[in-house]
């Protein structure tokens, strides 16, 4: 079942968003100006001034709703928030953009009218879906729900909109719920455009076989990087739940985070 779905979000919620803003205990610093620590004190306050006196939601809301939208109730029960907007050409393809983490379809306000008037004669008809668990789908209840099954909602959306050969875009997550979809259904997608891509060595052969000296030296940026920067990808990818207590309760450590 397709429904238009308008974003509105009420009062009474911005407003409750604001005194949480207003009553944030703001931690101590050391004086660290490459962020090695963590997000830096005096930048986040700037942007969380910004974002609480500032932000024109109304406006934002508009933007999406412009754009096209839309819920879908899948076979499953869970419901997915699109953007979705027709070219207005009988030869568009149908184009599938899916967001990663922290994102949303939001990211795709821009590209969106480019893509529709087209260049060259190639126009597209573009569908933005959020994963579930994002803005304004549905959050899944049980365990299970990772890149391959997200594809399979994803496919299934543009066959209830009646796209039964199309194309896909992600990035991020968005990147692998894509490769998905191109395994899982190759009747229907018949091209894919990957950005941030997680791929490994063919079982058994070398990882670093053919890898030149400049390269080599590269990876040890991959190297300090996990040893620094990959602590958030091993809480939540082990106690996503312990750390959401804090993350939705407060609006600026969800921001810092």
């Amino acid at each position: 079942m397709i429904k238009a779905f308008e974003i509105l979000i009420p009062d009474e919620k911005i407003e409750l968003l604001h005194r949480k803003i207003d009553l944030t205990r703001w931690p101590d610093e050391v004086n660290d100006e490459r962020w090695t620590l963590g997000a830096k004190k005096s930048y986040l306050e700037g942007a969380v001034e910004t974002w609480r006196n500032g932000f024109d939601w109304r406006k934002h809301e508009a933007k999406l709703n412009e754009a096209g939208s839309f819920k879908f109730k899948t076979e499953s029960g869970l419901e997915l928030h699109y953007l979705h907007k027709k070219s207005g050409s009988k030869n568009a393809i149908p184009l599938l953009l899916t967001h990663g983490w922290p994102g949303s379809v939001q990211e795709f306000l821009k590209i969106m009218p480019l893509l529709l008037n087209g260049k060259d004669g190639i126009e597209f008809d573009v569908v933005c879906p959020a994963i579930p668990g994002y803005g304004f789908s549905d959050k899944p209840s049980e365990q299970g729900m990772n890149a391959q099954e997200v594809a399979k909602l994803e496919n299934e959306l543009m066959l209830a909109l009646g796209y039964k050969k199309y194309v896909a875009q992600g990035g991020d997550w968005g990147s692998m719920i894509t490769k998905w979809i191109a395994e899982l259904f190759p009747e229907n997608c018949i091209g894919i455009h990957l950005n941030l891509v997680i791929a490994f060595p063919p079982d058994g052969q070398d990882p670093m076989e053919g890898v030149s000296p400049e390269e080599a030296e590269g990876m040890k940026n991959i190297e300090k990087y996990q040893a620094t920067g990959y602590g958030y990808f091993a809480i939540q990818s082990t106690k996503p739940q312990t750390v959401g207590y804090g993350l939705n309760d407060s609006p600026v450590g969800l921001a810092a985070w």
